[in-house]
């Protein structure tokens, strides 16, 4: 009897130990296969391929808290050292559980124990975690750093917190005590206890002054431009350019291009608020948003689009642009020839074509892919034939399916509304 006890307490460690050596396995496997993989197929994520599986299991069973304790950083090497100690474990589990020798109520005490094991240890260290994002929620604005009232702040944050993080926050700016009373204050009010449902505090700064049309809120903004950032958007409610807050003419457009930045998005909006092409000329007529603001009010006329400039930039081309809505407005293809850039005028017959449902059109470009236009005038005559027009067997496929589901009501396609 004593033999046969013996030789199943054998036959159970060695169903464990089959059951380690397999999960072990299986990281050594991964590793050496994405090791080999990244080296024939180079990208920047390759490395990630065998790492997010231990790395869930250790966040979602808090196993990271304790791994925290002896190494801050876990990365490289130990992490694969911990990856092959904690897949090694799993293994030994389920070779235990799936054990022949072992009995029902072994395994099931077992199980029960983990679980009253790693539950606790799961849920502090998610409250760890959370309480961390809700910290640095509070308290940190980007890359601009802290605003904290005082540095015991910083000794809240948790072992998940990386090193540079808690010096970031050591070093940080320390908010007067008056103002981070006054900001203290606010942020119980009932409006920002609403807003910070869904938000963060120093977005719904702005976000309540404006509700409030209360400038004066502005000032609980520690960061300058912040506090201009929320005045403009006052102004944009009033309609207000004095608000804009145009940047001091010693300030260079080259050096300085996002404070002209912001200034010009001010007067932008509050000339389309008030339909005014006229409030464009407070914005310098050498920056090429003085040719975003009147594009966006302009009558289309080829007379208003010569008084527009094309930037070196594709994107910021408005004299072109402005050529190609006239043309594509009056379906006149002697206007694409007035683009300056040649992908500007095969762009602009490409809408032509689409507009007037002519492939042949379609087939005349020798720098855009033709596909588009011929796809999107499949659409337009919701004729499926056209579709094998186009250059791949997979886009023909794509295309019959989207026109049969556009025959039966069952697709709207937004983008072929401009060409009906």
């Amino acid at each position: 009897m004593e033999n046969v006890l013996k030789k199943n307490e054998v036959e159970e460690m060695k169903a464990w130990l089959k059951g380690g050596l397999i999960g072990l396995g299986i990281v050594i496997v991964s590793y050496i296969f994405t090791q080999i993989w990244c080296r024939v197929n180079p990208s920047e994520f390759c490395g990630l391929l065998w790492f997010y599986i231990p790395y869930y299991i250790m966040q979602f069973t808090g196993i990271d808290y304790i791994v925290h304790l002896f190494v801050k950083n876990i990365f490289g090497y130990s992490f694969l050292v911990f990856s092959f100690l904690l897949l090694f474990g799993i293994g030994v589990f389920i070779g235990f559980w799936f054990s022949r020798e072992t009995s029902l109520k072994k395994k099931l005490i077992v199980a029960i124990v983990i679980v009253l094991l790693i539950a606790p240890l799961s849920i502090y260290s998610h409250h760890l975690k959370y309480n961390d994002e809700k910290i640095m929620l509070e308290y940190r604005i980007g890359s601009y750093g802290w605003f904290i009232a005082d540095y015991s702040i910083c000794e809240e944050l948790s072992i998940f917190t990386a090193d540079y993080l808690k010096e970031e926050c050591f070093s940080s700016f320390l908010m007067p005590k008056g103002k981070a009373e006054a900001l203290n204050a606010f942020v119980k009010t009932p409006e920002m206890q609403e807003c910070l449902k869904i938000d963060s505090k120093w977005v719904c700064i702005q976000r309540v002054a404006v509700e409030l049309d209360n400038m004066s809120l502005c000032d609980h903004h520690p960061l300058p431009d912040a506090k201009k950032s929320c005045v403009q958007q006052i102004g944009i409610q009033h309609g207000n350019i004095s608000l804009c807050m145009r940047p001091e003419e010693s300030y260079s457009e080259s050096s300085d291009s996002w404070k002209w930045y912001t200034y010009a998005d001010c007067i932008i909006a509050i000339a389309k608020k008030t339909n005014d092409i006229a409030l464009c000329e407070n914005i310098n007529n050498t920056y090429y948003r003085y040719d975003d603001c009147k594009l966006r009010l302009m009558i289309y006329s080829l007379e208003f689009c010569n008084n527009l400039h094309n930037h070196d930039s594709y994107d910021i081309r408005f004299k072109d642009d402005c050529i190609t809505k006239v043309a594509f407005n009056q379906a006149n293809l002697t206007i694409c020839e007035l683009a300056e850039h040649p992908q500007k005028r095969e762009e602009c017959i490409e809408k032509i074509a689409m507009k007037t449902r002519n492939l042949e059109l379609c087939k005349t470009f020798e720098i855009i892919q033709p596909d588009q236009c011929i796809e999107t005038i499949a659409y337009l005559q919701e004729d499926k034939t056209i579709c094998n027009e186009l250059s791949a067997d997979w886009a023909v496929d794509r295309c019959v399916d989207d026109v049969e589901n556009l025959i039966d009501g069952k697709l709207n396609l937004d983008s072929i509304e401009e060409y009906r």
